[in-house]
């Protein structure tokens, strides 16, 4: 389970729009098994009916530009959320993260479950 910030522009896919997510291509933040199921529980839904994307437990996405910004509000938002367990809350954290730098960079952010 992993969270994935594309460096580079112009990638070609190699799974949908999902380029090869090499060391020199991307930077990977992993997390446990045992929290992604949560993690989608508090993300997918949500995310889904904000941008589209249609990440759940076991599945990738990637989330372009346009995608993170929309995001971002959201996701800030949610990490002040008092109810959200310590463990979700520092995956929001490096999410927004990510998704912040994709915008920068004008690149995206791939998930898998």
């Amino acid at each position: 389970m992993f969270f994935a910030l594309i460096l580079k522009r112009g990638l070609p896919g190699v799974y949908g729009d999902i380029p090869r997510l090499t060391s020199d291509v991307a930077e990977k933040f992993s997390f446990d098994y045992d929290v992604a199921e949560e993690f989608a529980n508090w993300f997918a839904n949500d995310a889904y009916e904000l941008v589209g994307g249609a990440v759940d437990f076991f599945e990738i996405d990637m989330y372009d530009t346009d995608q993170c910004a929309r995001l971002i509000p959201w996701l800030d938002v949610q990490i002040q959320r008092s109810d959200m367990p310590d463990d979700i809350r520092r995956l929001f954290v490096k999410l927004r993260e990510f998704a912040g730098r994709a915008v920068e960079l004008g690149t995206g952010v791939v998930i898998e479950l």
